[in-house]
């Protein structure tokens, strides 16, 4: 009798065994698709997400939230080569927020700036990205520190309708 009892705990052990080993299917699964679910914001972006949200919902205004460079400007260079170098520059950058009018019109473009933007890598990718919106005709806001006023900083006469500049 105690080696049936002795054959029962073995079948049970190499039942939970085999059961808790992966599927070849699931094993494949896991190293094609190596990815995870992540949050959005950072925690001073969503911290600020809420009060650009207020500003934005009193002035009709629609927020769209780390928007690819190369998304909201374009070069206007000819020659493919050049065209190709220019487009290079701006493809994997992007920007915290993006403020659009009701038509969806470019207004104003919003980088929170923490302690990276120190760094002398960081400024000049900054220059770079002020720079290309300033020759497009897009106004962009570096928002340093405290950003419970946002109407002194943004303002309100620049929410009003302007033609799209495409």
């Amino acid at each position: 009798m105690w080696i049936l009892g002795v054959l029962v705990i073995i079948a049970l052990v190499l039942a939970c065994f085999f059961k808790s080993q992966p599927s070849e299917s699931e094993v494949k699964k896991d190293i094609t698709y190596p990815y995870k679910r992540k949050f959005l914001f950072t925690k001073p972006e969503y911290s600020f997400y809420w009060k650009l949200k207020e500003y934005a919902d009193k002035y009709g205004m629609i927020i769209f939230p780390k928007i690819r460079m190369a998304d909201i400007v374009e070069s206007t260079l000819k020659d493919r080569s050049e065209w190709q170098s220019a487009f290079n520059k701006i493809n994997s950058k992007h920007v915290d927020f993006v403020l659009c009018d009701g038509n969806l019109h470019i207004k104003t473009i919003i980088e929170l700036d923490d302690y990276t933007h120190e760094r002398q890598n960081r400024k000049e990718r900054d220059a770079f990205v002020d720079k290309a919106f300033e020759s497009a005709g897009i106004r962009i806001v570096h928002i340093k520190g405290s950003y419970d006023n946002l109407e002194s900083i943004l303002g309100n006469n620049d929410m009003q309708t302007q033609e799209n500049q495409q």
